[in-house]
Parts: structure tokens; C-alpha cells; sequence
């Protein structure tokens, strides 16, 4: 309470400096800028007869400089008696000095009456413990006790010592407790002793955006990626992987992959009005309606696809509640009713490749899996020696089965997978369906032998890529 009293009236006393300086200050500044003004005109003066003398200027700009001079040194003695007779008005030094006191007394009374009303002079300070307790959703006592257990452990392991699974502890409670440098060191400590699973790989990564205070950094975005390179399906990796994209400026990736995660996810799961909010602020701040892009997976390194949509078909993304597929209400309506109409026309007009691969990438973002793999059939069915088409077949088949849960590949995707292999076997995205489809019957060394090729044609800072490296290790490949 004595330090509060003593700053308290520290910052009265050099509030009332400055405001009483100005009062007591003598108020000559207009007259001293006006003379000076006149002195600099008439050195003007003497300066140009000189170089008259000695031929610098001729006669006439000599007297065209002199008129102009002369005409602003008149101005500048109008200027200084006008500002003479203006201050004459001003209060003397005994007014001025009345004035500072007033303020003296009246400016303390007035804002410790304030605060003695307003404020809470005998209120104790909060622990910083205390509210960062609160912050994190523990009380106090949960707080410390947590606090103790993170310092034991610390004390425990600092000579480098424990297993892997002491140091992902550890890392997780400095994580709780909102600590989150103290967490990524530990986690490093963990990947030292050897790959960690997924969900260890996705903490890491939180951990590391948490101090990068919100920014994706380069560790982070490898850490997610060989969350997923485990477990496909990660949600923690997908939406910070999404957040990455938007944040190096590719807009539409990030909300392909928030809607691939959208899209995946159960419309009650916890993220869903966080994962909502981010799509349509994206599509707000880029311009584009999140309908328009097409979801992606983050490790599917295609070429994010837009699609046009009818002007004033909808209002902007941020006037209208979204829905678990990023769609205002509106934007839904109207992708039903394109979906119905393309479907009406392939039912009249059904020799339309084109079309039917549009309606399975449509059904497919409305989550009609079968629908889609259906659609995806028809157009491989009726243009056979299409790449893309039979890219999309392949993909379509595998969200199938992860989001069925179903335990094993269909025969339609090894295929594919076949059908790459012959017609297209520098493909990136066939290399891709061929090691999954290796991978799942057992061909270790095939399997091996395609994620390294796929690695060779891949950037290095590509999804693809490090999922390829990661499938390589997870085989135990040298």
C-alpha cells in the first residue's frame, strides 16, 4: 500500500511539472519569432547588394529579390506588433502563478476523491500465480501442486537422464501450466531418444506455436507433419497446418484444409466454432467465399482448386453463421441446389465425364462418401486415360474408408494404384496411391522403394515430403 501511496504521488507531482511549466514559462514566443525573422531579411539585404557588387546577379533580379525581401520584412513588423499587443491582453505572472497553485490542490483532491469512490484502495494485489491460474482453468492449489510435480521432474531428468516417456511428461505438464518454452525443451528431449507418436509430435508442435506467440514456425509445421505422417486423421496438426497457410499468405490452402478437417469432423467436437469462425474470417480477409475451395488435406500437396460462384448469390462470409462445412445457410442452399441441377443433367445427358467428376468432388465435400465414389466410377468408367480422374478416384476410395473406419483398402483402390503404375509411373500423386497401396498389402521394400521416389521429385519443404520421409523411417528404411 506504501509503495501504490508513494507512485501514486510520484505521477501527481509530474503531472502538475507539466502542466505548470508552460504557465510559468514568459510568453514572448511570438515576438522572438518575428524579430528574428526581421533580422534574417535584412542580412538578406546586405547579402544580395553584396553579390550586386560583384556581379552575380544582374540589376533587374537584384531588384526583383530586394522587392520580395522587402515585402516579407514588412510582413514579419505587422506580425511582431500584432503578436506585441496580443500578449498584452494575456495574464501578468502574478495571474499565471494563482492559476498553477489552483491546479496544485485541485488536481490531488479531485483524483483521489475519484479513486477513493471508483477504485479499491484496500483491495490486495492478485498473485501472478494466482491469475495465471485462473487463466489456465485451475485453482490456485491446483496450480502450485502442479508447479512442484513440473520442478521435481525438471530436477529429476537435468542430468539428461529417463526415458522418452519421462521427458513427454514433462513437456506436457509445463504445457498445462501454460509454460510452453520450458515444454518444447522438454519435448526436444523426447525426440532425442527417439521418434515420438502422434499425439506427442502434435503437443510438440502446439507447444512450439504457443511460443512463437501464435506463429507457425518452421519446427512447428515439422512437427504436425509427422504427427500426421502417423495418424492421418490428427486434428491438432490439420487446423495448425491450415493456420500455417494463412499465414504465409495462401488463403486458399489454409481453408482448403480447415474445410478438409470441417468436413471430417463431428459437428458437436470442440473445435468446430473455433475451426468456423477462422474459415469465414479467411474467406472475409481474402475475398473469396469458403464454398468456393475445395477441401484438401494437408499432406494432399494438389493444387488447391476455386470454383466460381454466381455473383450476389450470397452475402459476405461475415453476415451469415457458417456451417460445419464452412457454408453460410444461403451458400448451402445454393451448393444443394447446383448439386440437384448437375445431377438432373447427367440423369438426361449422362455421357458427361467432366460432370460426373464434378458431382463426386461436390458429394464428396458434403460428406457423401458413397455418392462421391460413385460419381468418381462413372467418370473413370467413361474417360479411362484420364490421370486426374483417376487421381480422384483413388482419393475419393481412401476418405471413404477412413471415414467408415473401415479395416481394410477396396479392390478399386489397388486399381488405381495398378492402373498408375502402368500408364503413369512418374506420377507424384500415382507414386503416392502406389505406396499406400504397398504399405497396406505388406510390400515393405515396395513400399520403400515408391516414398523414395516420390521424395526425389517432391520440394523438400512439401507436405509430401516429409510424409514420405516419415513413412520411410517408419519402415526402417537407411
Amino acid at each position: 500500500m506504501t509503495l501504490t501511496l508513494v507512485t501514486f504521488v510520484g505521477l501527481t507531482f509530474a503531472v502538475l511539472v507539466m502542466l505548470a511549466l508552460p504557465l510559468l514559462r514568459r510568453q514572448g514566443g511570438p515576438v522572438i519569432r518575428a524579430a528574428f525573422d526581421m533580422q534574417v531579411y535584412r542580412d538578406q539585404l546586405r547579402e544580395l547588394e553584396k553579390d550586386l557588387e560583384r556581379g552575380v546577379v544582374t540589376a533587374e533580379q537584384a531588384d526583383a529579390a530586394r522587392l520580395e525581401i522587402h515585402r516579407r520584412l514588412l510582413a514579419a513588423d505587422t506580425e511582431a506588433r500584432a503578436a506585441g499587443a496580443g500578449q498584452g491582453a494575456l495574464p501578468g505572472r502574478r495571474g499565471r502563478i494563482l492559476t498553477t497553485v489552483m491546479l496544485a490542490i485541485l488536481l490531488p483532491v479531485l483524483a483521489f476523491g475519484l479513486y477513493g469512490r471508483l477504485g479499491s484502495p484496500g483491495y490486495p494485489d492478485r498473485p501472478h500465480t494466482e491469475r495465471m491460474a485462473e487463466m489456465l482453468g485451475l485453482s490456485p492449489d491446483q496450480a502450485k501442486a502442479l508447479r512442484t510435480t513440473a520442478e521435481t521432474m525438471t530436477k529429476a531428468l537435468s542430468d539428461g537422464s529417463g526415458k522418452q516417456s519421462d521427458w513427454v511428461a514433462l513437456g506436457q505438464t509445463w504445457q498445462q501450466l501454460g509454460d510452453y518454452t520450458k515444454a518444447l525443451n522438454a519435448y526436444d528431449q523426447a525426440a532425442e531418444k527417439g521418434p515420438l507418436d502422434a499425439a506427442s509430435w502434435a503437443s510438440m508442435g502446439e507447444a512450439n506455436v504457443m511460443a512463437s506467440n501464435g506463429q507457425v514456425m518452421p519446427g512447428a509445421k515439422e512437427a504436425f507433419l509427422k504427427a500426421l505422417a502417423q495418424d492421418r486423421n490428427d486434428p491438432r496438426s490439420r487446423y495448425y497446418l491450415g493456420m500455417a497457410a494463412v499465414q504465409a499468405g495462401d488463403a486458399p490452402r489454409g481453408i482448403a484444409i480447415w474445410r478438409d478437417l470441417s468436413q471430417d469432423s463431428p459437428p458437436d467436437a470442440p473445435w468446430m466454432r473455433m475451426l468456423r469462425s477462422r474459415i469465414a474470417q479467411a474467406a472475409q480477409e481474402a475475398g473469396i467465399p469458403p464454398m468456393s475451395v475445395s477441401p484438401r488435406h494437408p499432406l494432399d500437396s494438389r493444387p488447391v482448386e476455386t470454383v466460381a460462384l454466381p455473383s450476389g448469390s450470397a452475402p459476405p462470409p461475415d453476415q451469415q453463421a457458417p456451417s460445419e462445412e464452412g457454408f453460410t445457410p444461403d451458400q448451402k442452399a445454393m451448393v444443394d441446389s447446383m448439386i440437384q441441377r448437375l445431377k438432373d443433367r447427367l440423369a438426361t445427358s449422362p455421357q458427361d465425364p467432366e460432370g460426373w467428376a464434378r458431382l463426386g468432388k461436390s458429394l464428396g465435400v458434403l460428406k457423401d462418401y458413397d455418392g462421391s465414389v460413385k460419381a468418381y466410377a462413372t467418370a473413370v468408367e467413361q474417360d479411362s486415360k484420364n490421370v486426374g480422374t483417376r487421381l480422384d478416384y483413388g482419393m475419393a476410395l481412401l476418405t471413404r474408408a477412413e471415414n467408415t473406419k473401415s479395416p481394410s483398402l477396396p479392390d478399386a483402390f489397388y486399381e488405381q494404384a495398378k492402373w498408375m503404375e502402368t500408364n503413369a509411373p512418374e506420377e507424384p500423386g500415382g507414386l503416392y496411391l502406389r505406396a499406400l497401396a504397398a504399405e497396406s498389402r505388406k510390400q515393405a521394400d515396395a513400399a520403400i522403394a515408391l516414398w523414395t521416389k516420390l521424395s526425389a521429385v517432391m520440394p523438400p519443404d512439401s507436405p509430401a515430403y516429409a510424409m514420405a520421409q516419415d513413412r520411410l523411417k517408419a519402415l526402417g528404411a537407411r
